[in-house]
């Protein structure tokens, strides 16, 4: 009986000291948790500009090309980020640190038709381990909760352009070449509306957290593969509904405008996802013809 108990608690202590090293591993090692982690423990930074967004972003918007022309910038880009997301993350990021000046959002295609104004949708992974008190539960054990992260992880290590990647005041620069081999929708998007964005009333709460702290908002529509394109005009455009102020948008995914701006055999990473090359020339655009005014 008591070899028994001896090899249960055995079992329990190496099973408790495995999620233990697995969770503190993907905090060095995977992309996604290892900027959640980083950003959350941020103090008294003071940046001019942010950048929120998912993944588009984190690899489109080049902070370092920012910061040496005298913008003091940091690209919080994370995967799977929701606007609901980038809306917790803003929250926690002004209780600790000084305000910045502007607050930029990099946003998905509008091809994707979500036309789902009011839907909270899901907040990622990381953000729900990181942001928010974990029950103890066996869902929420690291080994489980962040299972599919293990493959993402071994990619990392075998393919050799992921492991020469690397972050740069946020962003995630690889020097990989996916050509868009995709066409063009035969009836491309002419007019905009905030019903657009999946989970837009969020939208709305990060321009309020703006307004009360005296930052300037602005959203960014983010270049995609042609398949994604329209032919909506750069813009500003205002954003609104019967019950919010506007919000300035700036359309980056206009047909026109990506297929002069970025070269479609070099400048992407794949899907829809800018490498460092077409990200440099992305955020000069933006630096040149947004920022600047």
């Amino acid at each position: 009986m008591k070899t028994f108990l001896y090899k249960i608690v055995l079992i329990t202590i190496v099973f408790a000291l495995t999620n233990f090293l697995y969770i503190e591993v993907l905090k060095k090692t995977d992309w996604s948790l290892s900027k959640v982690y980083k950003i959350l423990h941020f103090e008294d930074k003071d940046f001019d500009y942010l950048f929120l967004g998912a993944s588009l972003t984190l690899d489109g918007i080049d902070a370092q090309y920012l910061t040496n022309k005298g913008i003091d910038s940091y690209n919080f880009g994370t995967q799977g980020t929701s606007i609901r997301s980038s809306y917790i993350q803003l929250n926690h990021y002004l209780k600790n640190n000084k305000k910045p000046e502007v607050v930029l959002l990099g946003v998905g295609s509008l091809s994707k038709s979500y036309k789902d104004y009011n839907n909270e949708f899901t907040i990622s992974v990381p953000y729900q381990y990181f942001y928010f008190d974990n029950k103890l539960s066996f869902e929420n054990l690291p080994m489980v909760k962040f299972r599919g992260l293990a493959i993402e992880n071994l990619k990392q290590v075998v393919s050799k352009e992921h492991r020469e990647a690397e972050f740069v005041r946020g962003q995630l620069r690889i020097k990989k070449k996916v050509p868009d081999n995709t066409k063009y929708k035969q009836k491309l998007d002419r007019t905009i509306h905030v019903s657009d964005y999946e989970g837009a009333s969020h939208l709305f709460k990060i321009d309020s957290v703006c307004k009360k702290n005296d930052i300037k908002f602005l959203v960014l529509e983010m270049p995609g593969f042609k398949k994604t394109q329209n032919l909506i005009p750069v813009g500003p455009h205002k954003l609104w509904d019967e019950t919010h102020d506007t919000i300035v948008l700036y359309n980056l995914n206009n047909k026109d405008l990506v297929s002069k701006l970025i070269n479609s055999k070099n400048d992407w990473l794949g899907n829809s996802h800018l490498n460092q090359y077409g990200a440099k020339k992305l955020t000069k655009y933006i630096y040149d013809t947004i920022l600047k005014k």
